[in-house]
């Protein structure tokens, strides 16, 4: 079978579906006996560099010609050309199977008779609206595709049920459920380990905006951090802005609360010295790090919502959103509860065991496959 995935995805830098869709490539192309066309003039992804899945013709001549300066907005034009450049091969190479890697349609008149599969990483453009209010067509392309597409593998079996009750006229066994897993580097950084070691605190990782909900973990929790000392430590997304800054100082976090960026090799060591992971999303399709958080040994306190309860089962310490008072009970027991805490790390280390890359693009290619 012939295989071509697209690149749109690839304008990521790092992600969860970039990792997700560069883990199937590397599977399909090393553990399959199918032909993978995956053509790409142009990406600066992270992923796609450690599995040496990155163009090479294009970023030599960025570099050597300076198209950087010659060429402006020089990376929007290069990820056209990566469609125009995928059309041509669904024209004249005739794929058996085409994956689409988020929900551009610009394929949609090149495929001929070639079917798709849709991955369908979460509903949140559909339930929460007003957080995007720059990207409108996400919905109208995502149904677009949903409705053409051969199959639609969700990541999560919450996925499938926000897809199945925000559509209806979608058939329920077109759908089918494929976890995903987690790719963190256990390395410790020498460095970072002797500058965190001797420091208590609560984790939070990645961007903090709207619906993961940051602000309100901030207000509800600020007393429990300086009345017991503990720090803390955000890593990635941007530093503070104006608003989380005012709130940090109006809660008298300044001393306890931190914003730091990593690297992948970092991330080991931030979570497996922390007291504890948390994330306060009201809403995930499926959530990587927790099961980063996970293979560190780092306890995952999580809302009690979307697909956490799915992913986490009995490994995670779970709250009710907006009401601060389960949430300080959670950060006190797995804090303060020495046998608690050892039970949940015992149930985090079982539960962990059961995901993988292998086990997961495995899944996507049994789908591929019944598709054709």
């Amino acid at each position: 079978m012939k295989i071509q995935f697209d690149p749109q995805i690839f304008s990521q830098k790092h992600g969860g579906i970039s990792r997700k869709f560069t883990e199937l490539i590397h599977f399909s192309k090393t553990q399959t006996p199918h032909k993978i066309d995956f053509p790409i003039l142009y990406s600066e992804n992270e992923y796609l560099k450690q599995y040496k899945l990155s163009p090479k013709i294009l970023p030599f001549l960025v570099d050597n010609f300076n198209a950087k300066n010659v060429l402006p907005d020089y990376k929007n034009k290069f990820y056209i050309y990566n469609k125009r450049l995928n059309n041509l091969f669904l024209s004249h190479k005739k794929p058996d199977l085409f994956i689409p890697t988020y929900y551009n349609p610009y394929f949609l008149n090149s495929l001929g008779k070639t079917p798709f599969v849709l991955t369908v990483h979460d509903m949140i453009h559909e339930l929460f609206p007003q957080y995007f209010l720059n990207e409108k067509n996400t919905i109208f392309n995502k149904k677009l595709l949903m409705d053409n597409a051969k199959k639609i593998v969700a990541v999560s079996q919450n996925t499938k049920i926000d897809i199945l009750k925000i559509y209806p006229t979608i058939p329920e066994n077109k759908i089918e459920v494929v976890h995903l897993s987690h790719s963190i580097d256990i390395n410790t950084s020498v460095s970072l380990q002797k500058s965190l070691e001797n420091r208590k605190y609560i984790l939070f990782v990645g961007n903090r905006e709207s619906y993961k909900n940051f602000n309100w973990f901030i207000t509800s929790s600020s007393e429990w951090f300086i009345k017991n000392n503990i720090q803390l430590i955000c890593i990635g997304g941007k530093p503070f802005n104006n608003e989380e800054q005012q709130i940090i100082d109006n809660c008298n976090l300044n001393e306890l609360a931190f914003q730091y960026s990593f690297s992948d090799k970092e991330l080991y060591t931030f979570y497996a010295n922390a007291v504890a992971f948390v994330f306060p999303s009201e809403y995930e399709g499926f959530g990587i790090p927790v099961l980063e958080s996970m293979a560190c040994g780092c306890p995952v306190l999580l809302s009690n919502a979307s697909s956490f309860p799915e992913v986490a089962k009995n490994a995670g310490v779970f709250f009710n959103l907006n009401q601060p008072d389960s949430l300080i009970d959670a950060l006190q027991k797995i804090t303060f509860d020495q046998e608690f805490r050892t039970e949940i790390l015992n149930q985090t280390e079982a539960h962990v065991k059961t995901f993988s890359w292998q086990k997961t693009a495995a899944a996507f290619l049994r789908i591929y496959e019944s598709a054709v």
